[in-house]
Order: C-alpha cells, then sequence, then structure tokens
C-alpha cells in the first residue's frame, strides 16, 4: 500500500471513530503527545478531547464525499 493510500485509510478510519464515538480506537491511531488546537486557540490533552467527544453531540453526516487530492 502506497503511503497515500495508508494516509486516506487511517483519514477514513480516525473518521469512522469519531462517528462512532470509538474512543479506544482512536487512542490506538494517536501519537502519545497528541493534543488538539482549537479554533479559538485552546489546546485540549488527549483526555480532553476524548472526553468532549464522549459527551458531546453525535456527528451525524448526511452525506459523505470524501476525496484526498495530492498537491
Amino acid at each position: 500500500m502506497s503511503d497515500e493510500e495508508q494516509i486516506k485509510e487511517l483519514y477514513r478510519t480516525y473518521w469512522q471513530y469519531m462517528i462512532d464515538k470509538n474512543a479506544d480506537g482512536l487512542r490506538k491511531i494517536m501519537s502519545s503527545d497528541y493534543y488538539l488546537r482549537h479554533m479559538t486557540g485552546v489546546k485540549q490533552s488527549v483526555d480532553e478531547f476524548l472526553k468532549g467527544l464522549l459527551n458531546g453531540p453525535s456527528i451525524i453526516i448526511l452525506r459523505s464525499t470524501m476525496r484526498l487530492q495530492s498537491r
């Protein structure tokens, strides 16, 4: 599998875990130093990010089209 195919597969897996609220799956693909920098500037640790995901509203995908393009 090429690097591009691996990235596409990881992206799909990430979003499926997000939709399913699969914290264990997300932890498996996140690095030990992972953090989320929110658009507001707030920095969240893995634990804070996953707590927000699990306690927040569900992610509903009404129409999903994924296109990844190389630059």
